[in-house]
């Protein structure tokens, strides 16, 4: 039999409930470091770990320590890289692909700025250490039973956001990792209580104490073990409420820390740190990130930014969770206005990419990745790829640049204020002077378009005193679209980015922030080179029937696929859709620079018949339906192996126990065949219990498989073989003589006859019940 110590159910349950929330705890606040999509995997990953602690608790170590690595195979498999799964399994793809993030985990650690995109390497990283230490936490908790270092994993992850974070956010994690941890100790501290037994005071004796003076004084009358937990409970309570709610009326709470910890030194006022070229791309040496060639010069978009919560600009899905999948090669679904020009782009990555994000012009109508799906968001016109680009990756893209004259955009209808409504919102707090200034700059136009280009050319104009400045930081105490705009006049593209499409919101017009790259360094006819200098950041402005178009507030950037509306001549007055259009500006085909050829020097309208747009792709289906049946079949798999298994390898480990006896001497092998007896009983539901005697645990079996329907007694004959194997067993164990070989050759026969009467009493149903009953 088993010599561990048994611990209740109750107490188990606790323990186990105390531990998932702590786990859970730990994960939700680890997440934050990510933006958006890793939260829930990152709390799976963790229980995982624990239910494979708990579900071999009772086993060796090293056993549950290779299936929690096994176990941490599939989450990474899983939550990482769903998409190279063979019905829930991972394949040589997912092995080749794990491994190539695996070494990026340093360098993207280094690179990225928190918090950042759950892009696979940091991914990977960040659910190998929670699972690692949900499992630790249940080892330390359970196998060594000592919950205060079970803690310290959970502490060190916790401590590792909030110092990336500058404690963002903490009170509802730290609130909930502290119930976890009352729990935790609660439960340790019932299962010492149970150890010791009932606790009585001087004055009511335990009748059953053999010395009635050796008791402990504690409390006018006689206490249990429940009744000292309930106690402790109340108190726990009380001290967690104290811990979360006292700090704040406490002097100083919520302020600056004597000793900052900061995860970036970025001032900029208007973009998100996650997109923030300059502190996630711009070095003092530049990087070539990759090279293009295209029969159109453009800027290489990556994502666009809707939200503005008054200091940064931000995207609720910049991973486009919520978006489509779309395989290699398709089309995407977009409608750009007739009149577009269509571009062809073939890309070559020179160094890994550090984002998810694919650089393409905008908007994309199809894209071939090399074969690799990809997500696509077709609001924000985002193209997510499934890790970020590695090096030497080729992949092409086509797309349809709108090109409207001044004089066309002039025509363009308001937006719908319903259904733009959500590019024209602007947080309450907004100073009013961006609004009063860009009221001031577009007093007498009439038109969204000559609004919108006025802004532009003020932000852009010497003469206004704006000047691009890469090293500019708001001072302290400052607001930062007030100090732009009034005081210093200075930043980078950031700064004119954000602050252009604020101006705009403020006075009604949709608008949101583009990132992404400048056209590039010619190095050939229709051939750029892109480095970490050429990240970007620009204003798309919403006309009803051309889409999002880009703007550049930027001082000495120039958008060339957008020179038809952004380098007019001149912005003629027009009154109604009857004044006639004059001829658009800035040919692509003529344009200095552009490397210009025969076949871009053809009119417009010859170039769109030889070369349509792609027609839009059908919808495709949700993607948790790709995962559905895979993860089923897998559900399906795995229990399916374990049943097949359980018996041969509850059978082989049994008959080990029987073989390693045999080496020894009879008694050994008496007592083993005894345990193995006892061991199939607990199989069919009468399981030895701790300090139960040979007697009585014999005499308990032969009630329980006694007959119904009549008196509860049982045949003397069907009874003889574990009457047998009892005495033989007593003997083994307390008699002093030796054991003969033939004795142990009879507790075998005895054994096999007393189990081959307990199967026919217990009935055939349990019987067959009793081959998985128990694991092994």
């Amino acid at each position: 039999m088993d010599d561990e110590r048994h611990t209740p159910l109750g107490g188990r349950l606790l323990a186990v409930v105390a531990l998932a929330t702590i786990t859970g705890a730990t994960a939700l606040a680890f997440s934050r470091v990510f933006t958006q999509g890793a939260a829930l995997k990152l709390v799976f990953a963790a229980w995982l770990a624990i239910a494979v602690g708990v579900l071999l608790e009772r086993r060796g170590l090293w056993l549950a320590t290779v299936a929690a690595g096994g176990i941490l195979i599939l989450s990474i498999a899983w939550f990482v890289f769903p998409d190279t799964l063979w019905f829930g399994l991972p394949t040589s793809e997912t092995f080749g692909r794990a491994g190539k993030a695996l070494a990026q985990v340093g360098p993207q650690a280094r690179r990225q700025v928190s918090p950042t995109a759950p892009i696979a390497p940091l991914l990977l990283a960040s659910i190998t250490a929670v699972s690692a230490a949900a499992f630790s936490a249940h080892a330390l908790a359970v196998r060594a039973a000592s919950p205060a270092l079970a803690l310290a994993p959970s502490v060190a992850l916790i401590a590792f956001a909030d110092a990336a974070l500058r404690g963002e956010g903490t009170l509802p994690f730290a609130a909930l990792f502290l119930g976890g941890a009352v729990l935790l100790l609660l439960a340790d501290g019932v299962r010492r209580i149970r150890e010791w037994g009932p606790v009585h005071t001087r004055g009511t004796p335990d009748p059953h104490d053999a010395d009635p003076q050796d008791t402990i004084d504690a409390g006018p009358r006689a206490r249990s073990a429940g009744a000292l937990a309930r106690r402790a409970g109340g108190a726990a309570a009380l001290t967690l409420a104290i811990a979360v709610l006292a700090p704040g009326l406490l002097p100083g709470y919520g302020g600056e820390g004597l000793i900052a910890v900061r995860s970036s030194a970025s001032g900029d006022p208007n973009l998100d740190p996650l997109v923030s070229i300059g502190d996630s791309l711009n070095r003092e040496t530049p990087v070539k990130l990759f090279r293009v060639e295209s029969d159109e010069p453009t800027y290489w978009r990556l994502l666009s930014l809707d939200t503005f919560d008054g200091t940064t600009w931000r995207a609720d899905d910049l991973q486009a969770f919520d978006g489509m999948d779309l395989q290699s090669g398709s089309a995407l679904p977009v409608n750009p206005p007739a009149g577009a020009t269509p571009s062809r782009q073939s890309f070559t990555v020179i160094d890994d990419l550090g984002f998810t994000w694919v650089p393409a012009a905008y908007p994309t109508t199809s894209l071939d990745l090399g074969g690799t799906s990809f997500k696509f968001d077709p609001d924000l016109g985002t193209i997510v790829a499934p890790e970020p680009l590695a090096g030497g990756t080729e992949y092409t893209a086509a797309s349809l640049l709108p090109a409207p004259s001044p004089e066309e955009l002039k025509l363009e209808p308001g937006a719908d204020p319903g259904l733009e409504q959500r590019y024209v919102a602007l947080p309450s707090d907004v100073p009013t002077v961006v609004e009063n200034t860009a009221a001031a700059w577009t007093q007498g136009l009439s038109t969204d378009y000559e609004r919108a280009f006025e802004i532009q050319e003020r932000l852009r104009s010497p003469t206004s005193g704006f000047r691009y400045d890469d090293g500019y930081e708001t001072p302290d105490g400052r607001d930062p679209l007030v100090d732009f705009l009034s005081q210093s006049k200075r930043g980078f593209c950031q700064q004119f980015a954000g602050t252009m499409a604020v101006m705009l919101r403020s006075i009604g017009i949709p608008a949101r922030v583009a990132v992404g790259f400048t056209t590039g360094v010619a190095i050939g006819v229709g051939r750029y080179e892109v480095s970490t200098d050429n990240a970007h950041a620009w204003v798309e402005v919403f006309f009803p029937n051309y889409g999002w178009l880009a703007f550049e507030p930027t001082p000495s950037r120039d958008n060339l696929a957008a020179a038809s509306y952004l380098a007019p001549t001149t912005l003629t007055p027009c009154t109604g859709r009857n004044c006639e259009t004059g001829p658009r500006r800035g040919d692509r085909g003529t344009r200095s620079g552009a490397g210009g050829t025969g076949d871009r020097a053809r009119p417009r309208a010859d170039r769109i018949a030889n070369d349509a747009p792609l027609p839009p792709a059908p919808l495709p289906e949700p993607s948790w339906r790709r995962y559905v049946a895979p993860t089923l079949g897998l559900v399906a798999l795995f229990l399916a192996i374990g049943l097949a298994l359980v018996p041969p390898a509850k059978a082989l480990r049994r008959q080990v126990r029987l073989a390693r006896a045999r080496t020894k001497d009879p008694r050994e092998l008496v007592l083993a065949t005894y345990d193995v007896f006892a061991a199939r009983a607990g199989d069919l539901g009468l399981r030895r219990q701790p300090n139960e005697t040979f007697e009585e645990f014999g005499a308990r079996v032969r009630l329980a498989a006694a007959p119904t329907g009549g008196p509860r007694r049982a045949n003397a004959s069907d009874d003889l073989g574990l009457r047998s194997l009892t005495t033989l067993a007593e003997r083994a164990a307390f008699g002093a003589g030796p054991v003969q070989p033939q004795e142990a050759r009879h507790a075998r026969r005895s054994a096999r006859s007393a189990l081959h009467d307990l199967r026919k009493r217990r009935g055939r149903l349990r019987h067959l019940g009793s081959v998985w009953r128990r694991g092994l």
